[in-house]
């Protein structure tokens, strides 16, 4: 299941659904592990309405990268990665959750339009351009991006962690469930 390559428009209520349905299968699937979980919030008030569900994601993956704006969160669950996003950086836009195992991944990517459709609130108004999907290949090259991107962010057993998953993922062959949902021809 997925939205497409093409990004599609969605609103901070969509983006919302699909995030917490990953963040519920990467702790379905953390015994698939090793498990890491990617996942960028633009700000901490948006990742405190989430910390209850990291602190379980925790506890389960291997590792798990939280990326916020601003200055060193110290409201992140013991255990995470936390990176700090400067405001002027592409990734400040982006709202990515990302989860991978060698046998699942599921990845959702958006990117911050800046803009605000009618909505009952401002905030449940805002825009976004992304894509998300239940295929391990779409997560693995996700974490692989995001790795690249915070390389020098992250910690030596973070990158250990990333490695190692990202190896097993590798020498698994994928299966058509891991390919996401088969396309028919003519």
């Amino acid at each position: 299941m997925h939205s497409g390559r093409t990004p599609e428009r969605f609103t901070k209520r969509s983006l919302v659904a699909v995030s917490h349905a990953i963040e519920r299968a990467a702790l379905a699937t953390a015994e698939d592990g090793p498990l890491v979980v990617l996942a960028l919030f633009q700000r901490m008030p948006y990742f405190a309405r989430e910390r209850a569900v990291y602190e379980r994601i925790v506890g389960r993956a291997a590792a798990t990268v939280v990326g916020v704006v601003g200055p060193t969160p110290p409201e992140l669950p013991a255990g995470s990665y936390g990176v700090v996003l400067d405001e002027a950086e592409e990734l400040a836009r982006e709202w990515s959750v990302i989860a991978l195992t060698p046998r699942f991944g599921a990845a959702l990517v958006a990117y911050d339009r800046g803009e605000v459709a009618p909505a009952v609130t401002l905030e449940a108004g805002r825009l976004f351009d992304g894509r998300w999907g239940f295929r391990r290949d779409e997560a693995l090259h996700e974490v692989l991006r995001l790795r690249g991107h915070l390389a020098d962010r992250l910690p030596p057993a973070a990158h250990a962690t990333l490695d190692e998953v990202i190896a097993r993922v590798r020498d698994l062959p994928s299966t058509p469930e891991s390919r996401g949902p088969r396309r028919r021809s003519g």
